[in-house]
């Protein structure tokens, strides 16, 4: 990678009214040159497309591009056809909510530019509130006291709840080089939850991911962050989140048959990442099964089946079904409650 990389900040939106002003600013007043910003408003139902517009016309910049899409896309989606229309070397996700600080680009571009078998970078995040005050919480993925690395690539990679096995990381907050979209084709075509596990399997097949404890995010929690599922919903729409993380699981799988040109068929840590994935897929539709209305024993049977079948085990399914089966059997009134409570906790 030569030196003085183009950087593509990629800011996505979606009925971000209140604070997509915040993130605009953030993103275009950064300390560093070199650099575009797409801006890709999701067909928002609000008036942050009008908010968008009016800010742009206010601050005309050269190196800012706006799209809002005819039709609402999804995160994925709406990520990947923002992905389509940057010209950079590196891009750099910025979300509508979030505040990226003044010296993001400038930390990017060191980072890559001195790391060039990194593939990704994902920073650290302090957690602002719905009124941008800090809460005092940080968001990392580093782990500076256990000795565990900073920089992994797909033979470290345990998917477990995440790719990470339940080690946080703040996809706001993350950087890719552009090879992690061409090198791979196009995503399956089914909705998909989320787009930083996609990006953090693609990078780490095709090199190292990275984790930084600097901080370049100021990330906003408001009880409706896609980082934290439906909030107080239950019932079907979770269960299309569930159906979601599935499509994921799928994902995962077409993009290792892809990575085999260049890892090798028999390499072993990308079948057992296959197989995992493929029980993981399994367990998300276990979960999808429980949410949908009513209390369905034939449907939550054959899913408890193939969830079986995928970890070899029936002991080992059923100790993964009693959580979902509890969502299944209590009150969605009584579910909605519980899960009003945890976010208000939060």
């Amino acid at each position: 990678m030569p030196p003085n990389i183009k950087i593509s900040v990629v800011l996505l939106c979606y009925n971000q009214e209140r604070f997509i002003i915040e993130a605009l600013r953030a993103a275009i007043r950064q300390n560093d040159t070199n650099f575009e910003v797409i801006v890709a408003d999701d067909t928002s139902t609000d008036s942050t497309d009008e908010k968008i517009a009016n800010f742009l016309a206010e601050y005309p910049a050269a190196n800012v591009s706006y799209v809002r899409n005819p039709t609402n896309l999804g995160l994925v989606a709406n990520f990947w056809s923002a992905i389509e229309r940057t010209t950079g070397d590196v891009i750099v996700a910025m979300a509508g909510d979030d505040i990226s600080l003044p010296d993001r680009v400038r930390m990017v571009r060191r980072h890559f530019e001195s790391n060039p078998r990194s593939m990704a970078l994902y920073a650290s995040a302090d957690v602002i509130d719905v009124a941008g005050c800090p809460t005092g919480r940080k968001l990392s993925s580093c782990q500076p006291l256990d000795g565990a690395s900073n920089r992994i690539n797909y033979a470290d990679l345990r998917p477990a709840g995440n790719l990470l096995a339940g080690r946080p990381f703040c996809g706001g907050a993350a950087s890719y080089r552009k090879e992690v979209f061409t090198k791979f084709p196009s995503l399956i075509g089914k909705p998909i939850h989320a787009e930083d596990e996609i990006c953090m399997l693609r990078a780490a097949l095709l090199g190292d991911v990275d984790f930084s404890p600097s901080v370049q995010l100021a990330w906003r929690l408001h009880g409706l962050n896609q980082s934290f599922g439906l909030g107080p919903y239950r019932g079907p729409r979770q269960a299309e989140m569930y159906e979601r993380q599935a499509n994921m699981c799928e994902q995962f799988i077409a993009d290792l048959d892809v990575a085999k040109t260049w890892l090798g068929e028999s390499v072993q840590a990308e079948s057992r990442l296959k197989e995992t994935f493929r029980s993981m897929r399994a367990d998300w539709l276990l979960w999808a099964a429980c949410h949908r209305p009513g209390v369905a024993v034939v449907r939550w049977a054959s899913a408890l089946r193939n969830l079986a079948v995928a970890l070899g085990s029936w002991p080992k399914a059923l100790r993964h079904a009693w959580r979902p089966t509890l969502k299944m059997i209590t009150p969605y009134p009584l579910q909605r409650i519980i899960v009003a409570q945890h976010i208000d906790g939060r």
